[in-house]
């Protein structure tokens, strides 16, 4: 599992982030005008004389371009930061295999509990910090132990697997983490993985320069995809039925139609309602949403 940690640039964030961003992203510069760059270059002295004085206008972007709910954030993975390997009880993937060339790598193996404390204490401390923690679920690191069984995501046997290891990661971490991400780039995963050969497992045809040139660099991106569509199904599935939380539910006993309408229109803001049959046609439901979409900016 890899963690995005989006950090909301407000007074909640750790003091320390905030001084190096600035509260208003004062310090980023990667909008800034060539002319400027060189003026900031020039007067960086003077900067280092006054330390407590305010960034110059232009050292933008700041915070209040963004919408509120703009996240600014970063992201690694697992393998990228964490290491030790064969600590803990944490077993090798397919990428530490790719690397420096086991126990299970299901549920039937158990769970590994000091893997769960790793990440509740790492998720407390980003909570603690005013950073708010975004879960990868799979960031390209099959457990090598799946891998070795039957092919890892070749394999359909890996979507419960999958789904089983999604739905510990809610059960433990859900109560703190409300954004979730299934995959991460799996295009990038099912082509440099299973067609080039240049990620782990290394898989592509015998052609190509790939760390293991047994396999078909023309059909194993698709199976590989395949299955990852299947897999996030599943889980996305599991979530909303089982784990999501907040949602705003209309609940009513109205007698008609007409009582429903009016409970929308007072609990909900009064927002367009389209009643259409199976025979609406595709303009007409352009339209509809053309007008949802221009009251939605205009409401929301």
């Amino acid at each position: 599992m890899a963690l995005l940690a989006s950090a909301l640039m407000s007074r909640t964030t750790h003091p320390g982030l905030r001084s190096h961003i600035g509260p208003n992203g004062d310090n980023l510069s990667w909008r800034l005008p060539s002319s400027k760059k060189s003026q900031r270059r020039s007067c960086s002295s003077a900067r280092a004389a006054r330390p407590q004085a305010r960034a110059w206008p232009w050292e933008s972007p700041r915070r209040d371009w963004f919408g509120h709910r703009f996240v600014f954030g970063a992201a690694t993975s697992a393998y990228q930061i964490e290491g030790a390997w064969n600590d803990s009880g944490k077993g090798p993937s397919t990428w530490d295999h790719f690397c420096h060339n086991h126990p299970e790598g299901t549920l039937e193996g158990g769970i590994n509990y000091k893997g769960i404390k790793y990440y509740k204490n790492l998720i407390n401390m980003l909570k603690e910090n005013g950073i708010e923690p975004y879960a990868t679920i799979f960031h390209w690191d099959t457990p090598q132990a799946l891998e070795d069984k039957y092919g890892g995501f070749l394999n359909r046997r890996i979507v419960k697997e999958y789904t089983d290891f999604a739905k510990v990661c809610f059960e433990h971490f859900g109560n703190k983490v409300k954004h979730w991400f299934t995959f991460n780039e799996p295009h990038i995963f099912c082509s440099f993985a299973y067609g080039t050969g240049e990620h782990a497992p290394g898989r592509c045809s015998p052609e190509h320069n790939g760390a293991t040139p047994c396999g078909d660099s023309l059909s194993e991106p698709y199976r590989v995809g395949h299955n990852i569509l299947l897999a996030h199904t599943e889980v996305a599935d599991l979530y909303k039925k089982f784990y999501k939380t907040g949602i705003d539910w209309i609940r009513s006993y109205s007698k008609g139609l007409k009582d429903l309408l009016m409970i929308i229109k007072e609990r909900y803001g009064n927002p367009p309602i389209y009643i259409t049959e199976n025979g609406a046609n595709i303009v007409e439901i352009k339209n509809m949403l053309t007008q949802f979409s221009r009251w939605a900016k205009e409401n929301c």
